[in-house]
């Protein structure tokens, strides 16, 4: 299933579903029934979807030459990164083949956006950063 902004939709293939952009419960929806979220970009600065996704337990696949969510997924422990179809393929065939690692994976995905950016954590950092600025150390 391809969802969202899709700039070069591959040729119609059977078992290929492109969605396109879709609306918010669907998105939701689509998460929470994924085996994985295959994030392939390299050029993200951040990802939502990706702690969206481990926000409702959903795996996540991210392209390793993307030092953002490649970051994300190491500081997690809940991310795995592929370099080329050789390792997509491999990942993809252990992680549906594999499901207790998949579980782990997505609880550790979901223990860190918890962690660090549910509300309480977010104005707790941010609360500690004005704190430090007023008494100047930054």
């Amino acid at each position: 299933m391809l969802a969202g902004p899709v700039v070069h939709p591959p040729p119609p293939t059977p078992g290929v579903v492109v969605a396109g952009v879709v609306d918010e419960a669907v998105k939701w929806g689509l998460l929470r029934g994924a085996s994985a979220l295959v994030s392939p970009s390299a050029y993200e600065s951040f990802s939502f979807v990706v702690l969206e996704a481990w926000s409702v337990a959903t795996p996540v696949l991210v392209h390793a030459g993307c030092a953002a969510t490649r970051e994300h997924a190491e500081a997690s422990g809940a991310g795995l990164w592929y370099d080329g179809y050789a390792s997509f393929e491999v990942i993809v065939e252990r992680l549906l083949a594999d499901r207790a690692l998949g579980a782990a994976s997505a609880a550790r995905g979901r223990d860190y956006v918890e962690a660090r950016y549910r509300w309480p954590s977010v104005l707790t950092r941010y609360g500690s950063l004005v704190d430090e600025v007023l008494a100047g150390r930054r």
